[in-house]
């Protein structure tokens, strides 16, 4: 199994154990959790509370920023991607493509 792969299973590993059965309207108490989770890793790998919080700062923020931008960009391409297709099958027209989407680089056509 590659490393970004066994990333991603760590991930979803530690994901199931903080929200632990817990309705995603409980969404203040995850992230409380996903907090607390958080700021011990922090502690544990870095030591003092003022050098964990300058790694939050300086690497962990940017870094999840990043990849969550990354994800929207990808949502957003998948989402543009079926819209060219319902143009295609006929189910969009070719006007609500552009207006939601802007001209393709071929000139408008989807």
């Amino acid at each position: 199994m590659s490393t970004p792969r066994q990333d991603a299973e760590r991930a979803k590993t530690a994901v199931k154990a903080i929200v632990d059965g817990r309705p995603f309207t409980d969404a203040a108490g995850i992230m409380v959790t996903a907090e607390h989770a958080i700021a011990t890793l922090l502690i544990v790998l870095y030591g003092p509370p003022q050098r964990a919080a300058a790694m939050l700062n300086e690497a962990l923020v940017p870094g999840i920023e990043t990849r969550l931008s990354f994800l929207d960009t990808i949502m957003q391409n998948t989402r543009r991607e079926e819209d060219r297709d319902a143009v295609e099958a006929g189910y969009m027209p070719l006007q609500d493509y552009i207006a939601k989407w802007g001209p393709d680089k071929e000139g408008g056509e989807a």
